[in-house]
Formats: structure tokens, C-alpha cells, sequence
């Protein structure tokens, strides 16, 4: 037997630090920093995510709390075109301000992830305000807005480019509400299309350049499509509009341009109820395809009820002639 004395120990004193263990759960965020898209694709946030997407972690419970982040990182490098799932490489711990972690003094449930990479199709697309109740011989195109923002990029799960339109009407507006001076701001909904462009509304400006207005009074009402088993009289006398147009159309257009048509085709027991009742009158203006008549109004009409003749036949005697 050897008998071995210690005569010092270096150094003399150790400081022990106790800490309990303790598990906590995490999210885990996907990290593909080699990961590129093909042209006209882009990766799809609110999908991209790892499986399982919680992770376990036991250790030091002071150690515990500076983990403020994990990712789960793929070092593959590839273009996409299509969805795709990766594993990951590794698994990388951050304190709040993005200070890597050393993983040494901890325990992982697992450190095998898929990665989720769903890749959608993306366009930028101009931007239309729809006119609505223009009448058939109005040229739409003669009218023109300015919008806040031209366009607006969106994405959308198919595959195909050309499946996404060119433009994107984001509402529409009555051709009467139109006149100088015409602003207002539509929300972007665009249904079954992702916005990446972070716009939520798009303001319309009526590009009012070049047009006048002008007040007309009305008085030569046409009744059209009416029922056939009443008589209609439109008994209101006048209606006071304005025309929109060309300044030098409009310095020469009369009342004698206008068509005021009370279509009845729509009427009903409802809405023609009582001897007078009040209906809307269509504007239009067909000499000239880029003037229209921005007022809504109505006028008053009454309403008799036909009287049918019935025919009577004579009974002659036979021996007559």
C-alpha cells in the first residue's frame, strides 16, 4: 500500500453554485437562411412553421430563464418553386438580445424538426374603381382616378402566374355619386388573394382635370316598361341635376341632351302602391359618351287602373236576310 499525504490544494476554495432543475416549454421558429424563391414566388407566413412546433427544455432553472427564442435551422440551400419541407441541422437558443446560448447545461425532449415551407405565387396588380348604373352608351374609359398607392402585390396559393389577374377593382361607385372634387377611401379585401403589400385602404381621387359642371332643369319625363293594366303619369315638374363633362361640352350642353327615364320594368303591387307613388329617374346623355348626370332623384307619378270593354254579341234571327 502506498500512503500519499496532500500537502495543499489549489485553489483552497471552490464556489458551488445550487440551482434547480426545472422543464419549460418553448415555441420553435423555423430559420432556412439558404432558402431562396423562384421569380413570382414567395414564402407564405402565416404557414411557415416547424413540426412539432413546441419544444421541451430541462436544465438550470436561472439558465432556464435567459431563453427568450429557439429556432430550428436548416443549412439546405435551394430555389423553391413549390411547398416543401425540410429537416433541420440544428437547433440554436438566443437570449433577448439575440445572444446565442450555450445548449451544454440542457436536456432537449427532441432536437428533430420539419420545416414547413409553403411557397405561393405573387403578382403586383394595378388597381380599378368599378362604375356602377353608367348607362349603355357611356364610354366608362373617359373617366380616370388617382389612387393613394398604384399597385398592390398579392399572392395567392396557385401556381400559376396567369391565374392571378392583372388589376384588382377594389369597389365601385355609382356614376351619380361622381363630380369634381370626388374623394373617398375603400378598405382592401381581396377575398381569396393574400395581401403582402401591408395597405389595409386605397384612396380614390376623382382625376377632375379638364371637367365642368353644370345645373340643368329638367322637364320632359319618359315612362318606359310600364304595366299594362294601369296608366302612369309622372306629375312632378321639374328636376333640378348636374352634368359632368368636358369643360367645353358642357359650356354649350341643354336640358334638350338629357334623357330622363322613369323605367318601370322593376315595379311591383309594392312599390306602385296608392293612386301616386315615387320611383328614381335614369339620366343619360347619348349625344355625348363622356358626359353624365350626377344627381340621384325621384319624381312622383300616378297610376289608373285600365278598364277593359267587353265585347257583347246580338243574337239575330235566323230568317233575317
Amino acid at each position: 500500500n502506498v500512503l500519499i499525504e496532500v500537502e495543499s490544494i489549489t485553489p483552497s476554495e471552490a464556489t458551488v453554485v445550487f440551482d434547480i432543475y426545472e422543464t419549460i416549454a418553448i415555441p420553435v421558429e423555423p430559420a432556412i437562411p439558404n432558402i431562396t424563391f423562384a421569380e413570382g414566388k414567395t414564402k407564405d407566413e402565416s404557414e411557415f412553421r416547424c413540426d412539432p412546433e413546441v419544444i421541451n427544455i430541462t436544465g438550470p432553472a436561472a439558465q432556464l430563464r435567459q431563453i427568450k427564442k429557439c429556432t430550428a435551422v436548416s443549412r439546405k440551400s435551394a430555389a423553391l418553386d413549390t411547398s416543401y419541407t425540410l429537416a433541420n441541422d440544428e437547433i440554436v437558443l438566443y437570449t433577448e438580445d439575440g445572444t446565442i446560448i450555450e445548449q451544454s447545461p440542457f436536456k432537449f425532449d427532441t432536437t428533430s424538426f420539419q420545416i414547413y415551407v409553403p411557397v405561393l405565387t405573387q403578382k403586383t396588380v394595378g388597381l380599378t374603381l368599378g362604375i356602377s348604373k353608367a348607362p349603355s352608351s357611356f364610354d366608362k374609359d373617359s373617366i380616370s382616378f388617382d389612387y393613394s398607392v398604384n399597385s398592390l402585390t398579392i399572392a395567392s396559393k396557385t401556381s400559376k402566374l396567369e391565374d392571378i389577374p392583372d388589376t384588382i377593382e377594389i369597389g365601385k361607385v355609382l356614376l351619380s355619386d361622381l363630380k369634381p372634387g370626388f374623394t373617398q377611401t375603400y378598405p382592401i379585401d381581396l377575398a381569396d388573394y393574400i395581401n403582402l403589400s401591408n395597405v389595409d385602404t386605397v384612396t380614390v381621387t376623382l382625376n377632375d382635370e379638364g371637367l365642368a359642371s353644370k345645373t340643368l332643369y329638367i322637364d320632359n319625363f319618359e315612362i318606359s316598361n310600364a304595366p299594362s293594366n294601369y296608366d302612369f303619369e309622372v306629375i312632378t315638374q321639374r328636376t333640378e341635376i348636374t352634368v359632368v363633362g368636358p369643360a367645353d361640352i358642357i359650356e354649350s350642353i341643354t336640358s334638350k341632351d338629357i334623357i330622363a327615364d322613369v323605367n318601370l320594368s322593376n315595379a311591383t303591387a309594392d312599390t306602385i302602391q296608392g293612386e301616386s307613388f315615387n320611383h328614381d329617374v335614369n339620366y343619360s346623355c347619348p349625344n355625348y359618351d363622356n358626359v353624365w348626370v350626377a344627381t340621384q332623384s325621384n319624381v312622383i307619378l300616378t297610376k289608373t287602373e285600365k278598364t277593359t270593354e267587353e265585347e257583347t254579341t246580338e243574337n239575330y234571327p235566323d230568317n233575317m236576310y
